[in-house]
């Protein structure tokens, strides 16, 4: 006879910061630039710092959504020492470059535009001066001119 029982990792009450990982280009010359390939979507981080989950997309989907957010226990549980790519990039170890994925981009110009709940980041390879928009009561307000770098 088999026995499956899941079992947590660490702690059942876990409690951790989800973060959305948004890989922006990173200028390494004057036309030239690199992208990170990221293969998760989400870092969460314990609030001690001393350990971290990876979520991607479909992970998150598993969670019971409300004022606090519950996901099953099914997730590896990694503590900070042990590295990875993106681990390494939040982190900010100096080792990150060796072991991440990257795109060469040459002559990029085209800006990024990412919507995530209610945030927009939009990203500009290049200085340039920007129109900030809002639609308020179903028309358009000026919130800002600026110089976006």
């Amino acid at each position: 006879m088999r026995l499956i029982v899941n079992v947590p990792l660490k702690s059942a009450i876990s409690q951790f910061t989800l973060y959305k990982v948004v890989a922006l280009p990173t200028r390494v010359s004057k036309t030239n630039f690199v992208q990170y390939s990221i293969d998760f979507s989400y870092f969460g981080l314990e609030s001690s710092r001393h350990d971290y989950i990876l979520f991607k997309e479909t992970d998150l989907l598993k969670c019971v959504t409300g004022e606090i957010n519950i996901c099953p226990a099914n997730t590896a549980v990694y503590s900070s020492k042990i590295l990875n790519c993106l681990s390494n990039i939040i982190f900010q170890t100096s080792t990150y470059n060796s072991i991440c994925r990257r795109h060469l981009l040459v002559n990029l110009r085209t800006p990024t535009l990412q919507k995530h709940k209610s945030l927009w980041l939009y990203y500009f390879p290049e200085q340039r001066q920007v129109t900030l928009r809002c639609l308020e009561n179903n028309t358009w307000t000026l919130l800002k001119l600026a110089n976006i770098t």
